[in-house]
């Protein structure tokens, strides 16, 4: 593993806006839909129903009742209500979604205008094909785990499979992007697993458990080769993080990186228990979600994971290993910066 150093923390930069203009009613509803994601990132789920509801409202107002624009909107609305377990909302807005998006496919030809935004004031340019892609994936990922929810795996396998095959065309298969589907494979895989073992009866044929024990280490693999992915993708990128950290900041959404967060510690807590609070892949999870912390500038955080991978890798691999001596120069660094 190769040595990061601490990154920049991400200053917004570019010409100031003209105070003497008020924002326009795009720039209104955009800006409430980005403080209903914060705040669903930050658990705090009533509010951020809230915001998103008042954020559709003017973004209907806005681009009309039909327009591809809503769909943005209506996924932060499916992934609050999801994080709320609110299961049968969730699936009635991923309907409209899907009904929005093939509508689009069906008459994108005759209608050319169809993406564009017509009214008072200047008109907003046709959504690029880029973007309808990515609400596709987006929706593929959130009805994932709406499958995965209601305990249908096959379905949300199936879902998950579909999004990360269109990602990997779209932005390559080992994309940040892609890991969010590889992400949910490996946990529908996991959650297979669980569900067999807790549905095995008491007493089975000897034969019987022994197929079924095959077919959860399968699962078992199969979950650990996606989550695999996860953390690979996420260390490269974090070990060779952009140079201008805050135009990536800008471009990708810092939104990205949290769900990063997410996923890692749930991938750590996966790797503990299937493979053992010592094993050195629990260590390289916590290794990678500690760089994670670095590049968003929390310090503390990343210093606290970074300590937790170093005593496993000391255990596992030694004090001279390069990996060990990676996260020994990553932790010094935090000390130098008065952590």
């Amino acid at each position: 593993m190769a040595s990061t150093s601490v990154p920049r923390s991400p200053q917004r930069h570019g010409p100031l806006p003209d105070a003497t203009e008020g924002p326009s009613a795009h720039e209104q509803c955009e800006q409430m839909r980005r403080e209903s994601e914060e705040l669903c990132f930050l658990r705090q789920l009533k509010p951020a129903h809230a915001k998103a509801v008042a954020a559709l409202k003017m973004a209907t107002e806005t681009y009309g009742k039909n327009s591809l624009r809503l769909v943005p909107f209506y996924l932060v609305l499916v992934d609050i209500s999801l994080r709320e377990r609110q299961l049968k909302p969730a699936e009635e807005v991923l309907s409209l979604v899907n009904w929005l998006l093939v509508k689009e496919r069906k008459v994108g030809v005759d209608s050319p205008a169809s993406g564009m935004l017509l009214g008072a004031g200047p008109s907003l340019p046709e959504l690029p094909e880029e973007m309808k892609n990515i609400f596709v994936i987006r929706m593929n990922k959130l009805y994932s785990l709406l499958h995965l929810e209601y305990g249908a795996y096959a379905d949300g396998l199936q879902r998950a499979a579909h999004g990360a095959y269109h990602c990997s065309l779209l932005f390559g298969p080992d994309h940040l992007y892609t890991s969010e589907l590889y992400f949910c494979l490996g946990l529908t895989f996991h959650r297979m697993q669980r569900a067999a073992v807790r549905q095995q009866p008491a007493q089975q044929e000897a034969q019987q458990q022994q197929r079924d024990l095959q077919q959860r280490n399968q699962q078992n693999d199969s979950a650990l080769a996606m989550l695999d992915k996860v953390v690979d993708i996420w260390y490269r990128f974090l070990t060779n993080p952009p140079e201008d950290t805050a135009a990536w900041m800008l471009e990708h959404q810092r939104l990205r990186i949290q769900e990063a967060s997410s996923m890692l510690q749930q991938i750590v807590s996966i790797r503990q228990n299937l493979l053992g609070m010592k094993h050195v892949a629990t260590g390289e999870a916590l290794y990678t979600l500690g760089l994670l912390f670095l590049f968003l500038g929390d310090h503390t955080q990343a210093k606290a994971f970074v300590k937790q991978a170093l005593d496993i890798y000391v255990d596992a691999l030694g004090p001279e290993h390069p990996s060990t001596v990676d996260v020994i120069g990553v932790l010094h660094q935090l000390d130098e910066a008065g952590v």
